[in-house]
């Protein structure tokens, strides 16, 4: 029997053109204007040094290193990159990040000025958050310190963020200095998490923390009440990556944050509160 020869049909050459597209497009994507931020998950730290009353020092480096793997009060943020519209687009195919105009982020400020002002947001937050802390463990209140800090003389090293008092607890017949450590992010969302972290120094024997890595997002004014945040699913994928066994979130967005947990893994438990007080109660029932 003659066995019939098949001829399999040339394969087609690739348009020489095609890779110096591709090229092009690569090219292209890293020089065009970048009129987007992507957001991604941040970082979760220690909350504790944000706030330090009195003329305790910080945690310094043994500090920070327990905080990263022993129990902590963590504050979280998220991460923010200027991005043109097919890294945008990637991003948000992929779910990698959440693709955001410019315009939008900044609001028709430069970088520079948003800066600035979410570095206040930051000092104005930690004010309030400490105001709160210490109305609920009914220790005194705070009294801020309005001065202003000089400029530096051109080439001189600029202080360091927590050199001046910014205000003091006063009660019982005592006043004692309120100092803010350097943040790593700006804006008022640490609040909650910084609010948290001097409630449980100021109230030892209430042990709120518990031997846990408890992490967490939210605005916080005087009268402790919570407020909500951008960015609450990345941060709990921060958080979560960070070994936290809980996340605090504002109660309208703590299933955002029950969502991101889950995507992530791990057994992260979610608690949102609308108060400083409804979050110290929930903890110390879990």
């Amino acid at each position: 029997m003659l066995r019939k020869r098949t001829e399999l049909a040339p394969r087609r050459a690739l348009p020489r053109w095609l890779p110096a597209l591709a090229l092009a497009g690569i090219v292209a994507a890293a020089v065009l204007p970048k009129p987007y931020y992507v957001q991604t998950a941040g970082f979760a730290r220690d909350a504790e040094p944000l706030i330090r009353v009195g003329t305790a020092a910080g945690t310094g480096a043994a500090g920070e290193a327990a905080a990263r793997e022993g129990p902590a009060w963590l504050y979280t943020a998220v991460k923010l990159e200027r991005a043109s519209l097919l890294q945008a687009a990637y991003a948000e195919l992929t779910g990698r990040g959440d693709a955001r105009a410019v315009r939008a982020v900044l609001g028709g400020e430069t970088e520079d000025a948003y800066r600035k002002r979410m570095d206040e947001a930051m000092r104005q937050a930690l004010l309030e958050a400490a105001r709160a802390a210490a109305g609920e463990a009914e220790r005194g209140w705070i009294e801020e310190i309005r001065e202003e800090t000089p400029e530096p003389e051109r080439g001189a090293p600029r202080s360091e963020p927590d050199s001046r008092p910014i205000g003091r607890v006063v009660g019982d017949g005592s006043s004692e200095p309120i100092r803010l450590g350097p943040a790593g992010a700006g804006g008022p969302s640490a609040g909650l998490m910084a609010a948290l972290s001097l409630y449980d120094r100021l109230t030892p024997e209430a042990d709120l923390l518990g031997g846990r890595r408890i992490a967490g997002t939210g605005t916080m004014d005087a009268e402790g009440r919570i407020g909500a945040v951008g960015g609450v699913g990345r941060k709990a994928e921060a958080a979560s990556a960070a070994g936290a066994d809980l996340f605090v979130a504002p109660k309208a967005e703590a299933g955002e944050a029950a969502e991101a947990a889950r995507r992530a893994g791990g057994g992260m438990m979610i608690v949102g509160a609308d108060s400083l007080g409804e979050a110290v109660d929930l903890l110390r029932q879990r």
